[in-house]
């Protein structure tokens, strides 16, 4: 039940970071104005949402049922953007924000508890995520690109023109409420699945309720917030690229299932890395595989800003193995071996709250430098892919600290 859930929840989300943003811009609202929006969910999770459920969850020790309530406001919460109006869109994001912000440290709680019962890499749950991801985001566009098309099948002529056609960018409404549609009907069976979630047991010890006092061995422990500041560097990245990729591809004149078989490839790659990543743990540590993303994601940046060629954009996207699945993989192992056992679902939190600041930091960045270089993304990926360093720099600074008090052990 938490694969369809991952899927599912996934499935809507992969569309909303992948063709929200150039569907909003269809509707004729400028980089500003679309960041404005897209920012309402990181807001929301920087004033602690997240970090507060975590709190309740650990307290109550009942995250399932708290999932249940949560996936309810996600499902319900696009019905106003159906409107296209933009006060209509601000309402619903809010509802989405508020509803969807704390599932990912939930749901990945339960996920890295289940995976230690079961005896299984946490990896191979995660990777349903990614499918969902990969299913939704190559469909949309296709059906955005089929929606304008009136061809008649009637010879296999005809299929060669189809198929001709869809790869074509012309007279594509970005716009279609399909898009929509989609990712309510996807966040509606996210909710279904929920309801299947049973509440995991506990060992019943008062030296487990967690009290607000606990929240000093987050903030004495320096390994794990020199780590966030590596969080913050890469995430801006990541974000960017979500927000302006699409609108890239828009600004090439190139058919909306570009952008879905770009997608397609880089959610196959990370499901990939998912997969394997119990295998690249044991050769290499955490803070080197975090780097070594860092590093991958540097020449992702680079390609993407110096081609124009459709299939260059789709294959490198291979490395969203790297920028995505090891980065998030080896994130959520090294989250899990540097929290005391009663904090997880906080620190987790914690991590989804400085995600939150990283995905805000990232939207503003990018919407509005994209503005002030006149709609143009090839400058943006250039300075993220310098922000990359900063990452690589700050995961070695925090495997020194993790040594020394090894050391001093």
């Amino acid at each position: 039940m938490l694969q369809a859930f991952y899927f599912f929840l996934n499935a809507s989300l992969g569309i909303i970071y992948s063709f929200l943003p150039v569907y909003l811009k269809s509707l004729g609202y400028d980089g500003g104005a679309v960041a404005n929006i897209m920012a309402i969910d990181p807001i929301i999770g920087i004033l602690g949402v997240s970090i507060f459920w975590g709190w309740v969850a650990d307290r109550t020790q009942r995250p399932a049922t708290l999932l249940k309530f949560l996936a309810l406001g996600t499902a319900i919460s696009f019905i106003p953007i159906l409107s296209g109006q933009y006060w209509l869109i601000f309402v619903g994001y809010i509802i989405f924000g508020l509803s969807c912000n704390p599932i990912g440290g939930l749901s990945d709680a339960l996920a890295l508890k289940k995976a230690k019962e079961k005896g299984i890499d946490f990896g191979k749950i995660r990777v349903w995520a990614s499918a969902g991801w990969l299913s939704a985001t190559i469909i949309i566009g296709f059906v955005l690109a089929l929606k304008v098309m009136e061809v008649n099948i009637n010879s296999f002529n005809d299929i060669l023109l189809v198929l001709n056609s869809v790869f074509e960018g012309k007279n594509i409404n970005w716009g279609d409420s399909v898009v929509i549609y989609i990712i309510i009907g996807g966040f509606g069976l996210t909710f279904l699945t929920a309801l299947g979630f049973k509440e995991q047991k506990y060992e019943k010890k008062d030296s487990n309720k967690l009290t607000l006092a606990d929240f000093k061995l987050i903030i004495k422990n320096k390994y794990f917030l020199v780590f966030l500041i590596a969080v913050v560097f890469h995430i801006i990245g990541l974000r960017t690229f979500y927000f302006l990729f699409g609108m890239h591809v828009q600004a090439l004149n190139m058919s909306p299932t570009v952008l879905s078989i770009a997608f397609a490839v880089g959610t196959l790659a990370e499901m990939g890395a998912f997969y394997f990543f119990g295998k690249m743990k044991k050769v290499l540590s955490l803070e080197v595989l975090i780097a070594l993303a860092a590093s991958i994601s540097i020449i992702r940046w680079v390609v993407l800003a110096n081609t124009t060629s459709p299939a260059v954009l789709i294959l490198i996207q291979v490395l969203h193995a790297a920028t995505s699945g090891i980065f998030l993989a080896a994130a959520a192992n090294l989250i899990e071996s540097t929290a005391e056992g009663k904090l997880l679902v906080t620190y987790q939190q914690v991590y989804y709250y400085i995600m939150a600041l990283s995905n805000l930091i990232g939207t503003y960045f990018s919407g509005y430098t994209f503005d002030f270089f006149n709609s143009n993304a090839v400058p943006v990926f250039y300075i993220v892919s310098i922000l990359e360093l900063f990452t690589i720099v700050a995961i070695f600074v925090a495997q020194g600290i993790r040594k020394k008090v090894e050391i001093r052990k």
